[in-house]
């Protein structure tokens, strides 16, 4: 009986030490990814955590209506009428021209 509980006792600490070391390394990872992350700088990670500090729509707006400025979407000013991205219909007319051509 007293062997059975020596090696059901040293079962269960080589367990708790291998769990501790699975804590310890994943510990170590988490904070290696961390550390690499902050000086290699994934760009779109860094993109997201500056959003979120940024607070309220208003600024979100501001940054679309700069990037459709940019874009030439919009005119500099507010007067300019906005432009839009044309539809393609010159396109889709010939597509049904060549669609009624082929059933002939």
């Amino acid at each position: 009986e007293t062997m059975s509980s020596m090696s059901e006792k040293s079962a269960f600490e080589a367990f708790a030490r291998m769990e501790e070391r699975i804590d310890q390394n994943e510990r170590m990872l988490k904070a290696s990814t961390e550390i690499e992350e902050e000086f290699t700088g994934d760009r779109l990670q860094h993109d997201f955590k500056q959003l979120e500090k940024v607070a309220g729509a208003a600024s979100a707006d501001a940054q679309l209506l700069a990037l459709k400025q940019k874009m030439g979407l919009l005119g500099a000013g507010s007067s300019a009428p906005p432009r839009q991205i044309g539809a393609g219909e010159e396109t889709v007319h010939a597509d049904i021209e060549d669609a009624r051509q082929e059933k002939k």
